[in-house]
């Protein structure tokens, strides 16, 4: 009982079944699957170490319903038959191991089945709304990537030489008024931004004092130089700046001032 004998038994990629075996276990199982099973293809194959066909694809209408390997376990003392099924998504589920062919046979001729029809087209048409979903992720990545490439000179054009434009497209929209105000937030930022940028350079030269306040004592480190000071000893340029630093809270900068660093730290700039 040669299995590669029968018209449904065949090799992969189309290859000559002259002089080729399948492994004895691997043959009797084949034997009795494609007999009782005309309508199965059994596609054969082996690995790369062995001469004897070990690996079998059984299809059914052009779907694959699983697959037959035979490899050895010293764990159950000796050669085995892997069962994997394969699923509606392509993917293989191993079934069971064991060296009991007659249960292998069984255990493949129950779960070994064709999908329907409407199960395949259900399967597919998600895949294909997967694909339009990637196409759309795709394309719009794409597209911010290359309006990142301009897209300074949109901001610029919007908001600098048609802003009056701007302001009036924007008030033709459903919640205008309520995007004129984030746009004019907006500027505010923007322009808070700028002042404390100002103040940052600033900070890179000498041109800053920085006082920590403990109590009624001042201590001032200008030019690496630490001085301290009490409330009638603080010179006024100190004072007066420190005066409106303390108005606002902390972490906060007041343009031409300083900043807040903390409840107790001020940086103040030099004019």
């Amino acid at each position: 009982m040669d299995a590669m004998m029968l018209s449904n038994v065949c090799m992969a990629k189309n290859k000559s079944k002259e002089g080729m075996q399948l492994q004895s276990n691997l043959n009797d199982i084949v034997y009795a699957l494609a007999t009782t099973n005309p309508t199965w293809t059994f596609v054969c194959g082996n690995s790369s170490y062995d001469e004897r066909l070990n690996y079998v694809e059984i299809t059914c209408d052009g779907q694959t319903l699983g697959n037959l390997s035979r490899s050895y376990s010293g764990r159950s003392g000796g050669n085995i038959t892997k069962v994997c099924v394969t699923n509606i998504r392509g993917h293989e589920n191993n079934l069971m191991s064991s060296i009991d062919d007659k249960k292998v046979i069984r255990e493949v001729k129950k779960n070994f089945k064709p999908r329907s029809i409407d199960a395949i087209l259900k399967h597919k048409f998600t895949q294909a709304v997967d694909v339009v979903h990637d196409q759309k992720t795709r394309k719009s990545r794409e597209a911010y990537d290359q309006i990142s490439e301009v897209r300074e000179y949109i901001y610029a054009f919007g908001m600098e030489q048609e802003r009056q434009k701007l302001e009036e497209y924007l008030l033709t929209k459903a919640q205008g008024d309520q995007m004129l105000g984030r746009l004019h937030k907006h500027d505010e930022f923007v322009a808070e931004v700028k002042a404390i940028g100002d103040i940052e350079r600033v900070i890179m030269t000498d041109k800053t004092i920085f006082i920590m306040v403990e109590g009624s004592k001042y201590f001032v480190r200008a030019l690496d130089i630490v001085q301290t000071y009490d409330d009638n000893t603080l010179p006024y340029e100190y004072r007066a700046k420190l005066g409106m630093l303390k108005l606002v809270g902390k972490e906060q900068c007041i343009e031409g001032v300083g900043c807040r660093a903390s409840d107790n730290t001020f940086i103040i700039i030099n004019p």
